[in-house]
């Protein structure tokens, strides 16, 4: 996965220098860059929750639930408010009128 957000990453660096003069265009490679570090945080914590849960089942059964509780519940809490993040940034991108693919649009329309 690193690979494809160093991808992308790369791609969008290159068609902000190729169209630099085109503001609506470098407000939509903003928003996708954005959106790319915002998955990739969501990957590092589902991640870490993996490591914590493979962890957790090695534990006896009466320490699992404090386990979660205390380890893996507050990465969920983290998940959700980057997902939150991104739900955000998509509708305020959709409201100021930039061009969302049809998948996103009609989630966001589904969420109202």
């Amino acid at each position: 996965m690193e690979q494809f957000y160093k991808q992308a990453a790369d791609t969008i660096q290159r068609l902000k220098d190729e169209h630099r003069d085109n503001a609506n265009f470098l407000k939509l490679a903003g928003f996708y860059a954005a959106l790319n570090e915002q998955d990739k945080a969501g990957l590092a914590i589902v991640r870490q929750e993996m490591t914590l849960a493979s962890k957790m089942s090695t534990l006896p059964s009466g320490e699992r639930q404090g386990f979660f509780d205390h380890q893996i519940r507050p990465m969920q809490v983290r998940e959700d408010e980057i997902s939150a993040r991104e739900i955000q940034m998509a509708i305020e991108a959709k409201k100021n009128g930039m061009p969302l693919p049809d998948d996103i649009g009609k989630r966001l329309d589904k969420s109202k």
